[in-house]
């Protein structure tokens, strides 16, 4: 679906393939609202202990986002400057600790330094934490039906999600900023948004509190 230039009169009118998606709740099925869009990328917020810099940098990838509910296509924008804040924050984390980059460029290299550091496990990742396999057990005993068993995908101490983001973040990255990639879902866009948050957060955990709140209040849309 082309978008081309709005016109002023139509700056604030919602991209309909925005309010194409179904959300369900207590109410029912409804189509999404702008305060639902809002709430999705309000709740995804940084630590205090993250440098200014970046969370300033931060609220301008969750703008991108909030405002394309009128351009859907700002949801690449958001993406791609995401992305970029990976590796920004990544290289201040080397910065502040002394850790040399030598030959660590391009997204790929910066994470998996993260992982040799010990900076990223599992752990940080809240998704891969709940995520699991479930399967089909059969037991003994013939009389008894099977039941359904659900394990844990990754151990939080390993990092073997973190060694898959690393590959999978930098491919997608570049198909996007190469131009090899279509519009995504708005929710895929929310996950790049949190996956920047989780390494943001797990990189300056033990870094000093700002005067700055830890959390700014969710205001309701009018």
């Amino acid at each position: 679906m082309r978008q081309p230039l709005k016109q002023p009169h139509e700056m604030f009118d919602p991209d309909p393939r925005n309010t194409s998606f179904a959300r369900l709740d207590a109410t029912g099925p409804h189509s999404k609202t702008v305060e639902e869009h809002y709430r999705d990328v309000a709740a995804i917020r940084l630590s205090a202990r993250v440098p200014a810099a970046i969370r300033h940098e931060f609220d301008t990838v969750r703008n991108l986002y909030l405002y394309s509910w009128y351009v859907y296509d700002f949801t690449v924008a958001a993406d791609l400057y995401a992305y970029a804040l990976m590796e920004r924050t990544i290289k201040e984390k080397c910065l502040r600790a002394d850790v040399p980059l030598k030959g660590e460029k391009g997204l790929k290299k910066l994470l998996k330094l993260c992982i040799r550091q010990g900076w990223l496990t599992n752990a940080d990742f809240e998704l891969a934490v709940a995520l699991t396999h479930t399967e089909l057990v059969f037991p003994a005993g013939e009389s008894e039906p099977p039941v359904l068993r659900s394990t844990p995908r990754y151990r939080p101490s390993d990092t073997d999600f973190c060694e898959q983001l690393a590959e999978s973040l930098s491919q997608i990255r570049n198909m996007g900023a190469h131009g090899e990639a279509g519009l995504g879902l708005p929710a895929s866009t929310l996950r790049t948004i949190e996956i920047c948050r989780c390494i943001a957060n797990a990189l300056f955990r033990d870094h000093g509190l700002t005067a700055e709140p830890d959390s700014e209040p969710v205001p309701t849309v009018g």
